[in-house]
């Protein structure tokens, strides 16, 4: 998950470049304690869901640029089809 994440925030990366945009400052998050392993799991596979019906939410706005289109859409399947498989296996 960390080094998809990283590919996520390089292809980001890539969108705000080619057009000459300024990556916003990352937010800084409190990060929660959790009572087990699988409570963190149970945690993100909730962000993963909220995270990919957010990318449905604003998937046709890109539908004018297919460049932001293709990738937006191949992160929002890799949050429901590989993380979210990942962390539910986690979470028991």
């Amino acid at each position: 998950i960390l080094q998809a994440e990283a590919q996520h925030e390089a292809a980001w990366e890539f969108l705000f470049d080619r057009y000459g945009l300024t990556l916003p400052e990352a937010p800084e998050f409190d990060i929660p304690a959790f009572a087990s392993l699988q409570d963190a799991c149970a945690a993100a596979a909730a962000a993963e869901i909220a995270n990919f019906d957010l990318y449905d939410q604003q998937l046709e706005a890109f539908a004018d640029y297919p460049d932001i289109y293709q990738i937006v859409l191949a992160l929002r399947n890799a949050s429901e089809f590989n993380h979210l498989p990942a962390f539910e296996n986690c979470a028991g």
